[in-house]
């Protein structure tokens, strides 16, 4: 987590738009698929996030994952087909580190770190 912690230390970016513009399920073959929101150009700055904190992480020993989508999980069991949705917008200004303790709905702010 001490690692974690330093790689986020370092990121320096500004704060971005984030905008999701359509609803959308992800892995049709699971039991409980989650339903996500999703965008294109509007999740540009969390793309960069995401490559910011791999090189980040790389530099402290730890791999990343390059498999990565922008997406907002807002419910499991819906096995939706996407649909175009009016666009949901926010200015991020911070990013945060979360432990989350698998299949037990419990989560601990472990860090957080200004955009901007």
């Amino acid at each position: 987590m001490a690692r974690a912690r330093n790689a986020a230390a370092r990121i320096a970016l500004a704060a971005f738009e984030v905008e999701f513009d359509r609803v959308a399920s992800f892995g049709a073959h699971r039991q409980q698929p989650p339903c996500v929101l999703r965008g294109d150009a509007g999740t540009r700055g969390l793309v960069h996030l995401q490559r910011a904190l791999e090189r980040a992480l790389a530099l402290e020993g730890i791999a990343g994952d390059l498999r990565f989508t922008p997406h907002l999980t807002l419910l499991y069991g819906s096995g939706l087909a996407t649909q175009p949705i009016a666009p949901l917008r926010w200015r991020a200004h911070e990013f945060v580190l979360i432990r989350s303790h698998l299949g037990q709905t419990r989560y601990e702010i472990e860090g957080r770190w200004p955009l901007g």
